[in-house]
């Protein structure tokens, strides 16, 4: 069997439906017939194609399940549904930013939605701030001064914890310059001591030169923004709520750009 025969094999709709199902659990061939509404020599003829090729396997109950191989093609399935899903988005932005390990598990991704209203993007960011409640994770180039009293007041009531990568122009307009005074409550430097005692500033804070990507991590949602091939686009974005496999692999992408940005020291930020 060589690729061409597996896309072929699966290039039946049924037979695709068929391998994704027995992927989750185990089915009767009843089961099988009233679920996609076939006739049963129909089904005995898919599954019989499908055995001959290694992808399912018939218990002694005569109930049909994946084999390893078949779940290995199950899951890179998911990967080709993501690229066919998400194809315009993918041709149109830079997503060689991503490590090659998390691309070959793009499939993970399959249940995200995808957004494409610059302003209601850009609302949802701060939603998201607004709505967490044990962990902030972010990587930014920019950020709207109304979320800046927002971040304050949860990492000194709600004790939230927060890693931030800032690009360093951000750096450079909002700590290295008397910004934040105009949105953080209470008098400087002593309130800038307080927000590094409680998030853990600078140990939680590192920059980036050069960023071709916006992401942001809680305990419930993910949202992330990519280059266009000139600057990070926030016309569109990809958008995950409540899927834990996604956050997990969020987290991944996070952490492989915290360990190439630098760390940032307390010099610079005038603590």
């Amino acid at each position: 069997m060589n690729v061409n025969q597996l896309f072929f094999e699966l290039s039946h709709d049924a037979r695709y439906k068929i391998l994704r199902e027995t992927s989750k659990k185990q089915w009767k061939h009843s089961e099988l017939e009233k679920k996609f509404d076939l006739p049963g020599p129909e089904i005995t003829r898919h599954m019989k194609r499908l055995m001959k090729n290694k992808l399912i396997k018939k218990n002694l109950d005569n109930s049909y399940y994946r084999t390893n191989f078949g779940w290995l093609i199950n899951k890179s399935l998911d990967f080709f549904e993501v690229n066919i899903k998400f194809r315009d988005f993918i041709n149109s932005h830079d997503i060689s930013v991503i490590p090659a390990h998390l691309l070959l598990n793009l499939g993970v991704l399959k249940n995200c939605k995808l957004f494409d209203q610059t302003m209601e993007n850009i609302e949802r960011w701060s939603q998201i701030i607004l709505e967490a409640k044990q962990f902030i994770w972010s990587i930014t180039e920019q950020t709207l001064d109304r979320d800046l009293p927002i971040m304050q007041k949860k990492i000194i009531n709600q004790k939230i914890k927060i890693r931030s990568i800032l690009h360093v122009d951000l750096i450079k307009k909002y700590v290295q310059t008397e910004e934040w005074e105009k949105y953080i409550e209470g008098p400087k430097p002593a309130i800038f001591r307080e927000l590094s005692n409680k998030a853990g500033i600078p140990q939680t804070l590192r920059k980036l030169h050069d960023q071709k990507i916006v992401l942001l991590i809680t305990e419930s949602k993910v949202l992330m923004f990519f280059s266009d091939y000139k600057k990070i686009d926030y016309s569109e974005c990809l958008y995950s709520e409540k899927e834990e496999t996604v956050i997990a692999w969020a987290k991944e992408l996070f952490e492989s750009y915290w360990k190439r940005a630098e760390p940032v020291s307390k010099e610079e930020l005038l603590l």
